[in-house]
């Protein structure tokens, strides 16, 4: 199986990673870390580009042409105009929760919100 390097995770220091994040979403991604590990229970990771996701769960995947790779089962990542949040939309009941969300929008496969 090949894994894409964009896509390669690793272990996550959450004070170190935190360091490296915009300090006006540092407390959000704070917030976020402490979240995502409670509700799902798992130990974040880093994914992505430089490490900038956290993820939590993994999952491996392979098309028919035989390419395939791993990724995270939810995440997040905290840029600096907004925070992109992976793996929430094709969640059963998302639709009716992201109707009384507030402010958003939707990528092809993320959420974006401002502030939390």
């Amino acid at each position: 199986m090949t894994q894409d390097a964009e896509q390669a995770s690793g272990s996550l220091d959450p004070e170190i990673w935190l360091a490296g994040v915009e300090p006006k979403r540092r407390d959000d991604a704070a917030r976020l870390l402490a979240i995502f590990g409670e509700v799902t229970g798992w130990e974040p990771r880093t994914w992505g580009p430089a490490g900038t996701q956290a993820g939590f769960g993994r999952y491996v995947y392979r098309y028919g042409s035989g390419h395939g790779g791993e990724g995270h089962v939810v995440g997040f990542s905290p840029r600096k105009p907004e925070i992109s949040l992976y793996g929430l939309t094709a969640t059963p009941g998302a639709a009716g929760l992201l109707e009384r969300l507030g402010n958003h929008r939707m990528g092809k496969s993320c959420l974006y919100v401002k502030r939390l």
